[in-house]
C-alpha cells in the first residue's frame, strides 16, 4: 500500500474549544487575546478497510466556503492512527485565526501526505467563535427580558449604598475583598449559625463550636454532630425518614451513605453506606462503605473496607487496634493487627492478633500470627500460631508454625508443630514435622516426627524420619528411617526399610533393618536384615529365628537378595536368588546363589552353594557346590554324617553327587559321583562308587567301584563298563572287571596288585555276558583274549603269541572256582590242581601250547607257616600237549614232597607263551 493513496471518510465530528488563560486581571479593564485549538477526528481508510497503525501525515485547511475559493488557515500534523482512527488538536501547532475570522460559516478539507483534498469538504456543525466568550461581554442587551427580571427581583440583590452586606434570604453575609464568605451571626454554644436550604430542606449546615474547628453536616437534615464537637463533618447522606448519620466524637467524617451510620471514635471515618458503627475507644478508624458493618470498641486505627456486617473489635476491653476488614459479608476481627480481606462469616478470634483471613467462607482464627488464606470452614485453633492454610474446606491446625495448603478436612493435631499437608481429603498428621502432599485419608501418627506422605489413599506412617510416596493402603509401623515408594498395601516395620511399590509387600520386624523391596506382589522380608527383594510374586528373606525362636542354631540374615521370580526364599544371610520360581535357600546355607529356574534348592549347612537354573535341582549339606542347570539334580551327603564341599553338576537331569567332595557330573543323566575327585563328564546311569580321582568321560551304564583301594579310575565312555582297581582305565563294553575282593584274599590290605590290570577293554554282549578283549597288567604284560565265554571272537585274527594269561585257583569249602581266562581248573586230589587254558584262534581251532613259562603264586596260609620245618612249595608240570586245550598241573606240598603234606591253597598264576 502506498500512503498516498488514503482516502478519508468522516466517522464522527466532535469540536470543542479549549480555552488557555494567558493572564488575568481582577480590575476587568484589561484582557488579553485567547489562545484557543479545536479538536477534529477522523477515519483513514484504503479499499475500505482501515489503514495500517502508525504515524500518517495529515493537512488540515478551512475555508469559508465549500469551493475552497477562500482559505482562512492551514497547518499540516503527523498524527498516530489507530484501527484507522486519528485525532487532532488544530491550532497546537500554528495558531487559529482570531474569533472574527472564524465568526461564520467554516468548511474543513483535509490532504493525506500532500495529495489533492477529498470533496466534498466538511461543513463544521456550529460557529466556533460562537463558544468563544470574552470576559465582561454579556450585557442587558443580550439577555431576556424574563431572566434578568427573575435574577434582580427574587434572587440577588444589588450592594446597597456600595457597602459590605447582602443577603440571600436569610442571615447577613459578609463579602470583603479577600476570599472569605461568612456570617455576622452566631454564638459560642455550637448551634448550627450558616446553612444552605434546597427546596426548603437542609443540605449544607456549619457548625462553629467556639474552637475555630467548626463542624459541617451535609445531606438529609437528620444528620447530626453531638454539640461541643470540633473538626467533624457528615458530607452527606441520610434519609428523611429517620435513617440518619451521627457522629459523636471530633474530628470525625462521614461521606454519606444511606443513614444509621454513627461515630462514637476520635477521627473515625465512614466513607458511605448504610447502618455502620464506629463504637468508642476505636479512634482514627475508617470503615469505608456498605451495610451493617461495625468497628467495636478499642479497634484504634483499624479499617472495614465494605462489604455486609462485618464486625471488628469487641466488648470486652480486648485491644483490636491496626486490624482490617476490607470486604465480604460477616466477617469479624477480634484481635490487633490482624486482616480479613474479603468472603463471608471469617473469623479472627481473641487471642489471635497479627493474624490474616484472605477471604472464603467460615474460616476461623484462634491464635496469633496466623493466616488462612481462602476456602470454607477452615481453622487455626488455639496454640496454633504462625501456622498457615492455603485454602480448601474444613481443614484445622491444632499445632503451631504449620500450614495446610488446601484440600478437603486434613487436620494436623496437637504437638504437630512445623507440619505440612498441602491439599487432598481427609489427610491427619499426629507428630510434629511431618508432611502430607496430598491424597485421600492418608496418616502420620504419634511418634513419626520428619515424616512424609507424598499423596495417594489410606497410606499411614507411625514411625520418624520416614517417607510414604503414594498409593493405597500402604504403612510403615513403628521403626525409622523408612521410604515406601508406592503400591498397594505394603508394610515396612523395620528401621531403615525401603519398598518402592507393588502390592502386599512387607518388610517386618526390626531385625529387617537397611532393607529394600522393589517391588511385585506379596513379597516379604522377614527380620532379614539389609536384604534386597527387586520384585516378582511371594518371594522371601527370613531369619532363620522363625524356625528355631531361640536363634541358638541359626545367626540372623543379613545381606541377601532376590531380584524377583514366584515363590522363591531365603533363610541365611548373604544369599542370592536371581529369580525363577519356588527356589530356596535354606537354614545354614549363607553365601547361597541361585540363578532362577523352578523348585531348586540350596538347603541346610550348604554355604556358598550355586544353582544357576534349570527345575528341580538341590544341594544338601554340601558347602561350595555348583549345580549350573537341568533337572532333579543334586548333591547330597547321602545320609551318611559326613560332610561333602566343592562338587559340580553341570546339567542335564537326574545326575547326584554324594558322599563326594571335589566332583563333578558335567551333565548327562541319571549319573551318579560318590568319591572325592572323581568326574563323569555326561551320558546316561553312570556310576562312580567310592573311586576316588576316577573318570566317566559318557557313555551309559559305566561304573567306576572302590571296593577296597580302587581310585584314579577311567572309563572314557562306552556301554556297562567296570572298573574296580586303582587307576584301572577300562574302555569298550560290557567288560569282565578286575579288582574285585579276590584281589584282596591274594594281597589283603596291601593296595595294587602287581598283576591287577590297568587297561581293560571290554567286549561283552549285555551285563550278564561280559567280557574281555585286552588287559595291560601292572608290570607291562598285556593279554588279547580272542574269544569270550559265549564263544565270539574277541579279537579277529588274534592269537596269544607273546602274551600274558592271568588266573586265578580258588577253593572255597572244597569247590573250586574259575577265574579270568580259564577254561576250567580241577582238583583231582589235595594239592593237585590240573589248569586248563583257552588257546583257540581267531577261527575258533584249537591250538597247542609248545612252550609256556608259568608263575604260581599261593595266598599266605597261616596253618602251614606254624608247622616247621614245612614250608609252602609250589611244582609246576610241563605244559601237556593235548587236542583243542593246553593244560598243566600245579602242585602245593608242604615241605618236600616225601616228608610233609599235600594241602589245598588258593593261588594266582600267569602264563606267558606261545602255539
Amino acid at each position: 500500500m502506498h500512503p498516498k493513496s488514503n482516502s478519508l471518510r468522516d466517522v464522527t465530528r466532535n469540536f470543542a474549544f479549549v480555552l488557555v488563560l494567558i493572564g488575568l486581571s481582577l480590575s476587568g479593564s484589561q484582557v488579553r487575546a485567547q489562545q484557543y485549538t479545536m479538536s477534529y477526528q477522523g477515519t483513514l481508510t484504503q479499499n475500505e478497510s482501515p489503514v495500517s497503525d502508525g504515524l500518517h501525515q495529515l493537512t488540515v485547511t478551512l475555508y469559508s466556503d465549500p469551493f475552497g475559493n477562500e482559505t482562512l488557515w492551514t497547518d499540516t500534523y503527523t498524527t498516530e492512527v489507530k484501527n484507522g482512527i486519528f485525532n487532532l488538536q488544530l491550532g497546537s501547532g500554528k495558531s487559529l485565526p482570531d474569533s472574527k475570522t472564524l465568526d461564520r460559516a467554516v468548511w474543513v478539507g483535509v490532504s493525506v501526505y500532500g495529495t489533492a483534498e477529498m470533496r466534498p469538504m466538511t461543513k463544521l456543525g456550529v460557529v466556533p467563535i460562537a463558544l468563544n466568550v470574552a470576559d465582561k461581554s454579556i450585557t442587558a442587551v443580550k439577555i431576556s427580558d424574563e431572566l434578568m427580571s427573575t435574577i434582580v427581583g427574587s434572587r440577588v440583590q444589588k450592594p446597597q449604598n456600595d457597602a459590605d452586606d447582602w443577603t440571600i434570604g436569610g442571615d447577613p453575609i459578609t463579602s470583603t475583598q479577600t476570599p472569605t464568605l461568612g456570617t455576622t451571626s452566631g454564638s459560642a454554644s455550637g448551634k448550627t449559625n450558616w446553612k444552605i436550604i434546597v427546596n426548603s430542606q437542609d443540605v449544607l449546615r456549619f457548625q462553629e463550636d467556639g474552637t475555630n474547628t467548626p463542624n459541617i453536616i451535609g445531606g438529609s437534615g437528620g444528620n447530626s454532630i453531638t454539640s461541643g464537637l470540633k473538626g467533624a463533618v457528615i458530607a452527606g447522606g441520610g434519609t428523611a425518614g429517620g435513617g440518619s448519620n451521627a457522629i459523636f466524637s471530633d474530628y470525625s467524617f462521614i461521606g454519606g451513605g444511606n443513614g444509621g451510620n454513627t461515630i462514637r471514635s476520635v477521627g473515625g471515618v465512614i466513607g458511605g453506606g448504610s447502618n455502620i458503627q464506629i463504637e468508642e475507644n476505636s479512634d482514627w478508624s475508617i470503615v469505608v462503605g456498605g451495610y451493617d458493618n461495625n468497628l467495636l470498641e478499642d479497634a484504634e486505627y483499624s479499617i472495614i473496607g465494605g462489604g455486609h456486617n462485618n464486625g471488628l473489635g469487641t466488648t470486652t476491653s480486648v485491644d483490636c487496634s491496626n486490624s482490617g476488614i476490607f470486604s465480604g459479608e460477616g466477617n469479624n476481627v477480634m484481635d490487633h493487627h490482624s486482616v480479613v480481606a474479603g468472603g463471608y462469616n471469617n473469623d479472627i478470634w481473641d487471642g489471635a492478633p497479627h493474624s490474616f483471613i484472605g477471604g472464603g467462607y467460615a474460616n476461623g482464627i484462634y491464635d496469633e500470627r496466623a493466616t488462612i488464606a481462602g476456602g470454607e470452614d477452615n481453622r487455626i485453633e488455639a496454640s496454633s500460631e504462625l501456622s498457615f492454610i492455603g485454602g480448601g474446606r474444613s481443614n484445622k491446625i491444632e499445632s503451631p508454625l504449620s500450614a495446610i495448603a488446601g484440600g478437603d478436612t486434613n487436620n494436623i493435631k496437637t504437638s504437630s508443630t512445623q507440619s505440612f499437608i498441602g491439599g487432598g481429603h481427609r489427610n491427619v498428621i499426629y507428630s510434629p514435622l511431618a508432611v502430607i502432599g496430598g491424597g485421600d485419608t492418608n496418616t502420620i501418627h504419634t511418634s513419626s516426627e520428619k515424616s512424609i506422605i507424598g499423596g495417594g489413599e489410606l497410606n499411614y506412617i507411625e514411625a520418624s524420619h520416614s517417607v510414604l510416596g503414594g498409593g493405597y493402603k500402604n504403612r510403615i509401623s513403628d521403626e525409622t528411617l523408612c521410604v515406601l515408594g508406592g503400591g498397594f498395601n505394603n508394610f515396612i516395620s523395620a528401621t531403615e526399610g525401603a519398598i518402592v511399590g507393588g502390592d502386599s509387600n512387607q518388610i517386618l520386624l526390626n531385625g529387617a533393618f537397611g532393607s529394600f523391596l522393589g517391588g511385585g506382589k506379596r513379597n516379604t522380608i522377614y527380620n532379614a536384615r539389609l536384604g534386597t527383594l527387586g520384585g516378582g510374586e511371594y518371594n522371601r528373606l527370613i531369619d532363620p529365628a522363625i524356625i528355631d525362636p531361640t536363634r541358638a542354631l541359626y545367626p540372623a540374615q543379613t545381606h541377601s537378595f532376590i531380584g524377583g521370580g514366584n515363590r522363591n526364599t531365603i533363610w541365611p544371610s548373604y544369599g542370592t536368588i536371581g529369580g525363577g520360581d519356588t527356589n530356596t535357600i535354606h537354614l545354614l546355607s549363607p553365601y547361597g546363589t541361585i540363578g532362577g529356574g523352578f523348585l531348586n534348592l540350596i538347603d541346610t549347612s550348604s554355604p556358598y552353594g550355586f544353582i544357576g537354573g534349570g527345575k528341580q535341582n538341590s544341594i544338601w549339606e554340601s558347602s561350595t557346590s555348583v549345580i549350573a542347570g537341568g533337572e532333579d539334580n543334586s548333591i547330597y551327603p547321602g545320609g551318611s554324617g559326613e560332610s561333602i564341599s566343592h562338587n559340580l553338576i553341570g546339567g542335564g537331569i537326574e545326575n547326584q553327587i554324594f558322599l563326594g567332595s571335589f566332583s563333578s557330573i558335567l551333565g548327562g543323566e541319571s549319573n551318579t559321583v560318590t568319591g572325592i575327585h572323581s568326574n563323569i563328564s555326561g551320558g546316561k546311569s553312570n556310576f562312580v562308587s567310592g573311586g576316588d580321582f576316577s573318570v566317566i568321560g559318557g557313555g551309559e551304564g559305566n561304573s567306576v567301584s572302590n571296593v577296597i583301594d580302587g581310585s584314579h579310575m577311567t572309563i572314557p565312555g562306552g556301554d556297562g563298563l567296570y572298573s574296580e582297581s586303582y587307576a584301572q582305565t577300562v574302555m569298550g563294553r560290557f567288560n569282565l572287571w578286575k579288582g574285585s575282593s579276590v584281589k584282596d584274599l591274594i594281597t589283603p590290605g596291601a593296595g595294587i596288585v602287581p598283576t591287577d590290570p590297568l587297561v581293560i577293554v571290554g567286549n561283552g554282549n549285555s551285563e550278564l555276558s561280559p567280557s574281555n578283549a585286552f588287559e595291560v597288567s601292572n608290570n607291562g604284560h598285556s593279554i588279547v583274549f580272542h574269544d569270550n565265554t559265549s564263544g565270539v571272537a574277541a579279537i579277529e585274527g588274534g592269537t596269544y603269541q607273546d602274551n600274558v594269561i592271568y588266573g586265578w585257583g580258588i577253593v572255597t569249602g572244597g569247590a573250586l572256582t574259575t577265574g579270568f581266562g580259564i577254561s576250567s581248573v580241577t582238583n583231582p586230589a589235595p594239592g593237585r590242581y590240573v589248569i586248563t587254558l583257552t588257546t583257540n584262534d581267531a577261527t575258533n581251532t584249537p591250538n597247542a601250547l609248545t612252550s609256556a613259562a608259568i608263575t604260581v603264586t599261593p595266598t599266605t596260609n597261616s596253618y602251614l607257616e606254624s608247622k616247621p620245618p614245612c614250608g609252602v612249595t609250589v611244582y609246576t608240570t610241563p605244559i601237556t600237549v593235548g587236542g583243542a586245550v593246553a593244560t598243566f598241573m600245579v602242585k602245593i606240598v608242604q615241605g618236600s614232597v616225601t616228608a610233609c603234606d599235600w594241602f589245598d591253597s588258593d593261588f594266582m598264576f600267569h602264563v606267558t607263551g606261545r602255539p
